[in-house]
């Protein structure tokens, strides 16, 4: 022990920095791994959102709003993604009850069709548009 420090328990545990960081990452954060989506998921998922997103623009503002918050009622049918959604309001809000958390997520699909819908009226925005709104 040179100048009174303890030796390091860790140094002949660990050969190499790889090692080590491998060790932090499992053990001592206890990081899980993330559920991945399936090919077919991300392809219908992208489908939606691109012919949402090309379709919305041919329409009247109302009209493509409306059409959005349709499309992205379908998010609820893929599992894992309402799964995560449900378990993030379980979190957020764990006062409420399981009826108010459903209305919340379908207000959060909607809300992101509607989203879509008025970012596909960005391209050819004008005054008129900006009064419809």
């Amino acid at each position: 022990m040179a100048g009174g420090r303890s030796p390091n328990p860790w140094r002949n545990r660990f050969t190499c920095s790889r090692e080590f960081n491998r060790y932090v990452t499992l053990r001592l954060l206890r990081v899980t791994t993330v559920a991945t989506k399936g090919n077919l998921q991300i392809q219908v998922e992208y489908w939606l959102a691109r012919g949402l997103l090309a379709f919305s623009p041919l329409c009247r503002f109302r009209a493509a709003i409306r059409l959005g918050m349709a499309l992205a009622r379908f998010g609820r049918l893929f599992p894992k993604l309402r799964q995560t959604a449900e378990r993030n309001l379980q979190l957020a809000f764990p006062e409420i009850s399981e009826t108010e958390r459903r209305r919340l997520l379908l207000g959060c699909f909607e809300n992101l069709g509607r989203l879509l819908a008025v970012f596909s009226h960005f391209t050819r925005s004008n005054d008129a548009q900006a009064r419809e709104v």
